[in-house]
């Protein structure tokens, strides 16, 4: 296990050095967000698992105290029939051969020329270096993530579940943070 972990951190000290992973902007204890925000990138998890999960715990995105808000969401192509968002933007992708399809870099890019992302959140529970890097690449200030060994190089914004061991409680925090804007 340590070995594949050495693995990780040496293929992304590598595509940093590439440029191929973007900087982080700043590090932030406590969110406090201090503007109205416009646009939120949501990043579901690659697994249907933890996917059922967010986006039942997430249901009320639609709710009309974030109607302000511009949401995109990013969903897995397999699971084209299981989000039920009514509001928003969806973008479906694909990983073939452990890489995201090339398209949604494009897509994102677009959609970014178009809206700056005032807030980038990942709701996979364990690290994936694909969407990390995807979203590395994202201007925004803030970028909400699950800790992991390898989650400071990626989210100014870290959520630990490790002590209570649900996922639940990681998307509430995430519902909580979002209830405030």
């Amino acid at each position: 296990m340590e070995f594949n972990l050495l693995k990780l951190r040496a293929k992304i000290r590598y595509l940093t050095l590439r440029g191929k992973i973007g900087k982080l902007s700043s590090r932030i204890e406590l969110p406090h967000f201090n503007f109205q925000m416009k646009s939120i990138l949501v990043c579901f998890p690659v697994d249907e698992a933890s996917f059922r999960v967010a986006s039942y715990s997430l249901r009320k995105f639609n709710e009309t105290s974030l109607s302000h808000i511009n949401f995109i969401f990013l969903v897995k192509e397999e699971f084209k029939n299981l989000i039920h968002f009514p509001r928003g933007h969806v973008i479906y992708f694909r990983i073939e051969d452990g890489n995201l399809d090339e398209q949604i870099s494009s897509k994102i890019k677009l959609i970014q020329q178009n809206n700056h992302f005032d807030l980038v959140i990942d709701l996979n529970p364990n690290f994936q270096l694909e969407i990390s890097k995807l979203i590395s690449n994202i201007s925004s200030q803030y970028k909400i993530g699950f800790r992991s060994k390898l989650s400071d190089k990626f989210y100014n914004i870290q959520l630990d579940i490790s002590k209570t061991g649900f996922l639940e409680r990681g998307y509430q925090q995430i519902n909580l943070m979002l209830a405030e804007l």
